[in-house]
């Protein structure tokens, strides 16, 4: 049977082996046995190095509500100047304020060269759809608790039945939105017994809730 040995004991690094064979005792047609010996090879070839560097995200400031105002004001007029009289502020007041946001943001909203009038940069139209989002979110967050302080619920759930003109529906939902835009509206549609039974329904879990 045959045996195999090694040459060396194989280091800790990479090794390509290389295969060395002898034919031991070969006499005759009828050899007894073989031996093979494996040769270890050090590698001599060296991987690159490669060095992975985090990349640090730069800080960014908070802007202030009124900044994000003021720069959709611009934004509306069309200058600092119009935005000033919208504002009741001097026009260097706001350019000020809009340096400032420049500059706590990293970025230039306006390109103010070869042009009388502010136009957005790149940044600052990706900047805008944000802006407008945030503004909006207040505007609604005041309507909603001015809302709530005035007595109104925070939200109705109307049932009505499947009979009823899609038009007629259309037009009270509408009306609804129109004077209370604040308020979320559930509707349900559902046929003449589920609407009786959906209501028993809502009037007991009212009564429940109040004791």
């Amino acid at each position: 049977m045959g045996s195999l040995g090694f040459g060396q004991t194989a280091a800790a690094c990479s090794v390509s082996v290389r295969l060395d064979l002898e034919r031991a005792n070969d006499v005759g047609p009828r050899a007894a046995g073989k031996s093979w010996v494996f040769t270890p090879i050090q590698n001599t070839r060296k991987l690159p190095d490669i060095t992975f560097k985090e990349s640090e995200m730069p800080d960014v400031g908070t802007p202030s509500l009124d900044q994000l105002r003021v720069f959709l004001t611009v934004v509306e007029t069309g200058s600092f100047t119009a935005a000033g009289r919208r504002l009741s502020r001097a026009t260097s007041a706001v350019s000020y304020t809009i340096a400032n946001l420049e500059m706590q943001l990293g970025i230039a909203l306006f390109d103010r060269e070869g042009t009388r009038k502010p136009v957005l940069t790149e940044a600052g139209t990706t900047v805008l759809s944000k802006a407008r989002a945030v503004s909006g979110g207040i505007d609604d967050l005041r309507a909603s608790v001015k809302g709530l302080l005035g007595g109104l619920e925070a939200e109705v759930t109307l049932v009505v039945d499947v009979m009823l003109p899609t038009s007629r529906l259309v037009d009270a939902v509408q009306a609804f939105e129109a004077e209370f835009p604040t308020v979320t509206l559930r509707l349900h549609v559902e046929a003449l017994g589920a609407v009786a039974q959906l209501a028993i329904g809502r009037i007991f879990l009212s009564r429940q809730t109040e004791r």
